[in-house]
C-alpha cells in the first residue's frame, strides 16, 4: 500500500503500478501557489506551456490557475499536481482516494477500483478505464474526452456543468 503521506507535485509518468493498493490515500494537491515575476509582465500573453517552461523550465507537474500583469511583473498563481500520464495501473485500488487535479492521460486503468474517489478536476483524457468500478466517484470538473468507459461501473457517479464527457463506450458520454 501506497504511505497516505503522499508528495504533490510528483512524476509518475510511465511506470507499472499495476495492482497497486491506492485506497484512502490522498494524491490530490495541496495548496495554490502565488509567485510575482519581476519585470515579466510581457509573458502574460503566452500559452500556460511556454510560460510554464520559460519560468519555472521543463515541467509536467505544475498548473497555472492564472496570471496577470502588474505594472512591469507578472503574477502567477498554481498548482502542483501528480502526475501518472501513460502509467500502467491495471488492477490497482484507488478506492475513496483524493485524487482532486490529479492527471491520468493515457493511463491504463483497465479493471480498476476507483469507487467513491474524488476525481474533481482530474485530467483523465484518452485514459482506458475499460471495466473499471468508478461508482460514487466524483467526476465533478474532470476531463474525460477520450476516455474508454467499456463496460465500466458508473452508477451513482458525481458530475456538473464543468465534467467533459466527451469519452467513448458508455451511455454517459456526449
Amino acid at each position: 500500500m501506497i504511505s497516505d503521506k503522499s508528495s504533490h507535485g510528483s512524476s509518475f509518468i510511465d511506470i507499472n503500478q499495476s495492482d497497486t493498493n491506492f485506497e484512502h490515500v490522498d494524491l490530490s494537491h495541496q495548496g495554490e501557489y502565488h509567485k510575482v515575476f519581476k519585470n515579466k509582465a510581457s509573458f502574460v500573453n503566452l500559452s500556460d506551456t511556454d510560460l510554464i517552461t520559460n519560468l519555472f523550465g521543463k515541467q509536467n507537474t505544475l498548473l497555472i490557475v492564472s496570471k496577470e500583469a502588474s505594472g512591469n511583473d507578472l503574477v502567477v498563481d498554481y498548482i502542483l499536481f501528480n502526475n501518472f500520464k501513460n502509467a500502467n495501473l491495471e488492477n490497482a485500488n484507488f478506492k475513496n482516494a483524493g485524487l482532486w487535479h490529479v492527471g491520468f492521460a493515457s493511463a491504463y486503468l483497465a479493471n480498476a477500483d476507483i469507487s467513491a474517489a474524488d476525481l474533481s478536476k482530474a485530467l483523465l483524457k484518452n485514459a482506458d478505464l475499460s471495466n473499471a468500478n468508478l461508482q460514487g466517484a466524483d467526476l465533478s470538473g474532470a476531463d474525460l474526452s477520450g476516455a474508454d468507459l467499456s463496460g465500466a461501473n458508473l452508477s451513482d457517479v458525481i458530475y456538473d456543468q464543468n465534467t467533459i464527457l466527451k469519452c467513448i463506450n458508455h451511455d454517459i458520454c456526449s
